[in-house]
């Protein structure tokens, strides 16, 4: 009897002890929620005084948009990013369609063989859903996983938004694999896509089309980049390419006469880039005729072919031309054929030749093949231009070997890379007056002077230097600045060659004033001066070597204040300066000046 009831009470005890446990245990999920609400109550109070909430929300906005068209990865992209700073830059950013437009499948390392991973997937997936209806820039690389079901489902969806597609990527996949993406992006149309880049690898050759390209339409494609492409499948690209306007072809062997009869087909092209592996002349019986042609890019992997392609393009309305290929295999413009290619280009203007050397390619040549050309390019070969600078070009415009004629009349601006060397200061003093050299060489005729100014240089490194000029002088014709009725005046130059060029060196006569005809010169070296880059001479060491001082135009101001010295002193030496030049700028010979031009 008395152990039943001790029983009892062990058991009431026991479930006391339990409801206590119990009653704790919900106290402490009490508090923990307490303190959850406690510190979001908390952060909702620190951001309402934080910096980041003082922007109102359409700020935030422009800011966001800006922001996505800097350079991202697909692991540090930045609309992901922007929307964990805070909560309202969450809100924000996930009602901001053009965060999310860019869109990258890519694999890690080491899984390029493996199925897209469920996060790629679905990463994709929520950014598509967010751009909304804004277009998007869409890449996939990698694909080789086709048979694998997950990602057939997966493309399956991406190909069912093609028409928000403003660029579409595809590479690195195989050449049996493109193809197949390709069909998931071709059963709708393409109704806002822009650019188009398919490319295989080169380790991978050459793919092959077996059906239209985009057979329900692309009316907004204008511009496409195909690597490593059969040239029988050119054709499957031309329905969607009727308004395509710049087209580069790379890693493709011309052997047919598709690759003629798909260029002619294309009524609007202005823009062509062609980086050819092989060219069979034999199959290319009749000449590429590209009447809209203006801008046309060779380069050729194998030896001859260089020749034979600007040879078979005829393009009436082509400005520019940029040839490379020669420094790789020692190639040379063909010395056999006699006839210029003024013909073929009549309304060349502007020549780029890539990778030169001072062997390769023979600038004679060059300059008998295209002789009426405005401008001139030169980029030189990193590995084997250590010794072909400006005045290895400049010898080949003033004379030929045989000194009997003037090379490109027409010519009024060069542009010359570095050599990827970097200059020490006191030997550009050389450099520079063998250039001052050949810029002064005589022409047959005067030439009409643009604009320069000439100012003080602080960071000048020179031990002549010993106090600063005055301030900028710009002459008047009243003063020692004045060259027989001339003056030098400001310049504000642009350079055309694209980024990475250096500055425009000119002289002319001040604004406002007629134009008369150069006086006659009253010593020998009026001409020569008058020659100083017949108008316009463009000086560019552009390599990256010389940033470290912060100049494009030569390692440093001293090249300029060596060459406007050269300048000066040989205008004094003739008499076309006055002592009134040197006398305000300080004493004796102005080291300390450079020539203000402008730098990209």
């Amino acid at each position: 009897m008395r152990q039943d009831w001790k029983d009892r009470q062990r058991l009431l005890l026991s479930g006391r002890l339990e409801e206590i446990a119990t009653e704790r245990r919900r106290l402490v999920l009490q508090l923990a929620e307490l303190d959850a609400r406690g510190k979001a109550v908390q952060q909702d109070l620190y951001n309402l005084d934080s910096p980041i909430s003082i922007l109102p929300s359409d700020i935030l906005v422009m800011i966001f948009e800006a922001g996505a068209l800097l350079e991202s990865s697909a692991e540090f992209h930045f609309g992901s990013l922007t929307s964990h700073v805070s909560r309202s830059w969450r809100e924000i950013a996930l009602a901001t369609p053009r965060l999310w437009t860019k869109i990258e499948c890519t694999k890690y390392t080491g899984m390029t063989f493996d199925p897209y991973s469920e996060k790629v997937r679905s990463k994709a997936t929520a950014f598509l859903s967010r751009t909304q209806s804004s277009p998007v820039d869409i890449r996939i690389q990698e694909f080789y996983d086709y048979d694998d079901i997950q990602t057939r489902n997966f493309l399956t969806m991406l190909g069912d938004q093609v028409g928000h597609f403003y660029h579409l990527c595809i590479k690195n996949g195989g050449p049996s694999s493109l193809p197949i993406a390709l069909e998931y992006f071709s059963r709708k149309p393409a109704s806002t896509l822009h650019s188009l880049l398919l490319d295989t690898g080169r380790d991978y050759g050459h793919f092959e089309l077996e059906r239209p390209l985009f057979p329900f339409g692309a009316p907004h494609l204008t511009i496409a980049q195909l690597n490593n492409i059969a040239t029988s499948s050119l054709h499957f690209c031309l329905p969607p390419f009727q308004h395509l306007q710049c087209l580069r072809l790379s890693g493709i062997e011309v052997d047919s006469h598709d690759f003629r009869d798909a260029l002619m087909a294309l009524p609007v092209l202005n823009h062509l880039e062609l980086s050819l592996d092989d060219f069979s002349q034999d199959v290319i019986r009749f000449p590429v005729v590209l009447p809209t042609l203006r801008f046309l890019q060779v380069e050729m992997h194998r030896q001859d072919d260089l020749d034979r392609v600007i040879h078979t393009i005829h393009a009436t309305s082509l400005t520019a031309l940029s040839l490379s290929g020669w420094a790789r295999n020692g190639l040379e413009l063909n010395l056999s054929a006699e006839e210029g290619l003024e013909s073929h280009f009549p309304s060349l203007l502007h020549l780029i030749l890539g990778n030169i050397t001072r062997k390769v390619p023979d600038l004679e040549v060059v300059a008998r093949r295209f002789p009426g050309i405005e401008r001139l390019t030169c980029q030189v070969s990193p590995k084997g231009g250590l010794f072909c600078d400006i005045d290895h070009i400049l010898a080949t415009i003033d004379t030929g070997s045989s000194g009997d004629s003037l090379r490109w009349p027409k010519l009024h601006t060069v542009a010359v890379s570095a050599t990827g060397t970097p200059l020490d200061l006191y030997m550009e003093g050389e450099l520079t007056e063998l250039l001052c050299e050949a810029l002064l060489y005589e022409r047959r005729e005067p030439f009409q002077f643009k604009s320069c100014r000439v100012k003080p240089c602080p960071r000048m490194v020179r031990p002549t230097f010993t106090s600063p000029t005055s301030p900028c002088l710009v002459g008047s014709p009243n003063t020692g600045m004045a060259l027989q009725g001339w003056t030098l005046v400001q310049c504000s130059g642009h350079c055309e060659c694209g980024p990475g060029w250096g500055g425009v060196l000119s002289v002319c006569p001040p604004r406002g004033s007629p134009s008369p005809s150069p006086p006659a010169p009253p010593s020998p070296s009026l001409p020569m001066l008058f020659s100083f880059a017949k108008t316009c001479v463009m000086i560019a060491w552009c390599s990256y070597v010389l940033l470290y001082e912060r100049f494009l135009f030569g390692a440093s101001g001293f090249s300029c204040a060596v060459l406007l010295s050269y300048l000066l002193r040989r205008l004094h030496d003739d008499g076309l300066v006055g002592p009134a030049v040197f006398d305000d700028l300080g004493s004796g010979f102005p080291h300390n000046l450079v020539l203000e031009v402008d730098t990209l």
